[in-house]
């Protein structure tokens, strides 16, 4: 029997290996990013590394950093030689959702979680990703609400210009009044400044005035 094309994603149980937890050189790692802060550089070197980095092991023998690129940035500028990681081989994408899901929900980043619920919404429904996350059905749908926003806006979330509950009741706002307020906040990044609630107030205040 063939599935209506507008039918919801099934409600899945994603199993997730477990992984293979080693020391890895860091001569064997390549980060993608631009640098260690000083805060998680001081924070390795008083209290060590807590928590694992998580790699892909690559068919070709080598590993691609899924989560932890900045840890490892910070760990060679300390001049350390190996740092302990979970490594998995062979996930698709959704188990590999997943398990970054699981890392972030150690230390909440909204915008990474909410793509990577996008991510998950291809396989599960949300009652599907809140059974395989811990997460509530609400939260998810806060976070997925996110991704109405451009990436540029995203990545101001947690910013000076924009906190994340700004950003959540700027992301209800649809057709010119989201228009309105997506240029407002890149005006106010540009400028080095916040827009608030009170920022946001004036844009719902026009759109009840021009429903009115």
């Amino acid at each position: 029997v063939r599935m209506p094309t507008d039918a919801p994603p099934p409600l899945l149980n994603v199993t997730v290996p477990t992984p293979f937890s080693t020391a890895v050189p860091l001569d064997d790692l390549t980060e993608d990013t631009h640098g260690a802060s000083n805060h998680l550089k001081g924070a390795l070197r008083c209290t060590g590394q807590l928590q694992p980095i998580v790699l892909e092991s690559l068919p070709s023998g080598e590993y691609r950093i899924r989560d932890g690129n900045r840890r490892v940035a910070a760990a060679r500028s300390l001049g350390w030689t190996h740092v302990q990681a979970d490594v998995y081989a062979g996930l698709t994408e959704a188990q590999w959702a997943l398990v970054v899901a699981g890392v972030h929900n150690r230390s909440a980043n909204p915008v990474e979680e909410a793509r990577l619920y996008g991510t998950l919404t291809q396989t599960l429904t949300e009652a599907g990703i809140a059974a395989n996350t811990g997460v509530p059905v609400q939260v998810i749908r806060a976070r997925l609400s996110l991704l109405n926003l451009p990436g540029d806006v995203l990545d101001l979330i947690g910013t000076r210009t924009l906190s994340l509950s700004v950003a959540e009741r700027t992301a209800k706002l649809r057709g010119v009044h989201a228009e309105r307020a997506v240029h407002e906040i890149r005006a106010a990044a540009q400028d080095g400044k916040a827009f608030t609630a009170t920022h946001l107030k004036a844009v719902t205040v026009a759109r009840a005035n021009a429903l009115g």
